[in-house]
């Protein structure tokens, strides 16, 4: 199993429960998409966590999913979107 993290920040905005909602149904939506789960920090920075999990032989496609979609939310968003930062991590046991 491969997790795929991506951490941000906002703005001048925040994301309620029902944008975090409509987001984990659009990406769950996605081929080879597990699971999602959406995050918000208690302290610190950066504010938002979305965690995407996916099987191994799916992570490729998913992986190339999610920077396409991240490159297109710095472009036409980069006003409000901050601090992103995508990381990829493997099951150890």
């Amino acid at each position: 199993m491969m997790k795929v993290v991506i951490y941000f920040n906002l703005r001048f905005l925040s994301v309620n429960a029902s944008q975090a909602n409509q987001a984990v149904a659009q990406i769950s939506n996605e081929e080879g998409v597990e699971a999602v789960r959406t995050f918000q920090a208690t302290e610190g920075k950066p504010q938002y966590a979305l965690e995407i999990e996916c099987a191994d032989d799916a992570f490729e496609s998913v992986i190339s999913q999610v920077n396409s979609r991240v490159n297109e939310a710095k472009a036409k968003y980069s006003a409000f979107i901050t601090d992103v930062t995508v990381r990829t991590f493997r099951q150890l046991a």
